[in-house]
């Protein structure tokens, strides 16, 4: 059984739907924060309205990471010093933190403990080992595009297992740009944190939104990991899941929850994300790619991501293949309705 950290939007009835889910895997915590608070890797505007009541109620019945993932530095240190004693008061004992000096006041003025973000973009091995023997580390989860590296999940898993910290993969991210990884991954989590408004020309979400849209094959070139990889391959039972939505509305995040809950997908690929074309009202124009089958290339998928690092999509048209086949399969099916 594997165990699932999933983002909650403080609907307390969808909480109920939660945690009555059954299967192989389980919901063992959910991630929030609280909007017009301290400053987390979302905009406020985007956070559904909540107060520290309802985190005192909530933490009454699951165990909260609570986001404190800013990547920015801290204007005010006594406001945020303070309010994190709040939290802790309230019942909050785990902190998602993306900067060096709140992982140190967290350790100065609580007992509480700390998740380093995957917005840190930890990759090296080196780096987990040596978070790890800070003392008020629960777990680390790495940079998303570790997701498709056997080497470093194997290693990783081994550290984990050694120090005894949580090792958490994000599992239904597609953070990508049409050829590979997104180089804008930083500067987005500036903007969301800075709670600025979205600039004109959208930058940068909508670019990488028209690169996908223009190359349905950056789906498939995306660190995701399906509901039935987990205890597959790398994809260790002793990792946590952890499934995005907290700015998404409850039926995304129950029937994505509870895909993970039950370890098997076969809708669509691009369904297992919360679409950002949501920040601006747009409708999200996504291609449809069957889950059951990129399903199939599990093996070749996480072998090409082993090398993907290393070379440019020139030379390759292996996602390209992919893609195609699992367009041409929804399509055959919707011929034969």
């Amino acid at each position: 059984m594997a165990r699932l950290s999933v983002g909650f939007n403080w609907d307390f009835q969808l909480l109920d739907r939660l945690l009555a889910l059954e299967g192989p895997n389980q919901i063992a915590s959910v991630y929030c924060s609280l909007p017009y608070f301290l400053e987390s890797a979302r905009p406020d505007s985007r956070i559904p309205f909540a107060n520290l009541d309802q985190l005192e109620q909530l933490a009454d019945r699951i165990p909260i990471h609570y986001c404190l993932n800013s990547p920015r530095a801290v204007v005010d240190e006594a406001l945020f010093r303070g309010r994190i004693g709040q939290l802790v008061a309230k019942g909050v004992h785990t902190f998602i933190v993306a900067h060096p000096q709140v992982a140190q006041w967290i350790e100065e003025d609580t007992s509480a403990t700390i998740i380093w973000s995957t917005i840190m973009e930890v990759a090296d091995l080196r780096t987990v080992f040596r978070l790890a023997q800070k003392t008020p580390t629960q777990g680390i989860c790495p940079s998303i595009y570790m997701n498709r590296s056997t080497s470093f999940l194997r290693g990783f898993y081994s550290v984990c297992e050694t120090t005894g910290i949580m090792g958490e993969l994000l599992a239904n991210e597609f953070c990508t740009l049409a050829d590979g990884p997104c180089h804008m991954r930083a500067s987005c989590y500036d903007l969301h944190a800075s709670n600025r408004r979205v600039p004109a020309g959208g930058y940068p979400m909508r670019l990488c939104i028209e690169s996908r849209r223009s190359t349905p094959s950056s789906w498939i070139r995306a660190p995701f990991i399906l509901p039935q990889w987990i205890g597959r391959g790398p994809y260790a039972d002793g990792f946590t899941y952890k499934i995005t939505g907290r700015t998404h509305s409850s039926d995304f995040i129950y029937r994505t929850a509870k895909a993970y809950v039950e370890g098997q997908y076969t809708g669509n690929l691009c369904d297992l994300w919360g679409p950002l074309e949501k920040i601006w009202g747009d409708v999200p124009i996504l291609p449809y790619l069957a889950a059951s089958v990129v399903d199939g290339f599990f093996e070749k998928l996480l072998d090409h991501g082993e090398r993907c690092s290393r070379r440019t999509c020139a030379d390759c048209s292996f996602c390209d293949t992919v893609a195609q086949v699992a367009q041409d399969v929804h399509f055959q099916n919707l011929g034969e309705q």
